[in-house]
């Protein structure tokens, strides 16, 4: 073992030699290529922006729908497109709305089909510029319902309207009202009717803490959420009373209710703390 231990070095030792002698050779040196000295270098990329951006939808709604988005608060100058795809809160992990633009100066635009944001709070928003991801938060709070609106939940192509029709508050400052809605449509067949009430609206003397259908022909729907805001409440009219139930063009049907600024008793639509 050690025999060949030795042998193994002396070879080692012989080519090394050999290898010097042929680099300081003038032929093996002549036939060398020098290469000049170069420079280590770096090469680094990074998002064209930085902080958290918002997502917001633009423009003007049509029945509540947008087409577009704007991105705001773009600080890096050489951004220059993006891409924005917004999840919404009914289903998670479904996309309600994707589109890209072009960044211009803060702010960039995208725009697609038609879409129903969804609140702040219950959505989220990926948004990518210059192909990089950016920390995005999405920024809508839907705007408040009207005082009344109309439905028809078993006819899908027809509309109905609700309209004050009268109204009085008393004493001052008012601690009830009594208001009249009337309700049509311009439906040739007759259709069924549902009205949601905006008790929080501006337009009240106050938040309501009792609601009573003074005619007695309404029907509840649902639940009323008293810590919700805006409080609404949701009425059809009752299949009791004939055809109270459906409006037709040329003939109407009107609804009173009276609001309370204090908790009351007996049969309500309406009873909060």
């Amino acid at each position: 073992m050690s025999h060949r231990l030795r042998g193994g070095a002396v070879a080692a030792l012989i080519a090394l030699a050999t290898l010097v002698a042929l680099m300081v050779a003038p032929g093996y040196a002549a036939g060398l290529t020098l290469v000049g000295k170069s420079r280590p270098f770096a090469a680094t990329s990074s998002s064209c922006t930085t902080g958290t951006l918002t997502v917001a939808p633009s423009g003007t709604p049509v029945a509540g729908k947008y087409t577009a988005v704007t991105v705001s608060g773009i600080k890096g100058s050489t951004c220059a497109t993006g891409r924005v795809i917004v999840y919404g809160s009914s289903a998670p992990g479904t996309i309600v709305f994707t589109g890209t633009g072009t960044v211009t100066g803060t702010t960039m635009t995208a725009t697609s089909s038609a879409f129903t944001p969804p609140a702040s709070a219950a959505a989220a928003v990926y948004l990518t510029l210059n192909g990089w991801l950016v920390r995005a938060t999405w920024a809508y709070t839907p705007p408040p319902p009207p005082l009344l609106s109309c439905t028809t939940p078993y006819d899908a192509t027809a509309t109905c309207t609700a309209t004050v029709a009268s109204g009085t508050q008393w004493p001052t400052p008012p601690t009830d009202y009594l208001g009249m809605v009337r309700i049509s449509t311009t439906s040739t067949t007759a259709v069924r009717w549902r009205i949601t009430m905006n008790l929080s609206d501006a337009t009240l003397p106050f938040l309501a803490k009792a609601l009573l259908d003074t005619q007695g022909g309404l029907v509840l729907i649902g639940t009323v959420d008293c810590a919700a805001t805006p409080r609404t409440i949701t009425v059809e009219g009752t299949t009791a009373w004939g055809n109270y139930n459906t409006v037709v063009a040329g003939r109407t049907e009107n609804l009173q209710v009276h609001g309370y600024s204090t908790v009351q008793s007996g049969t309500l639509l309406l009873r909060c703390p």
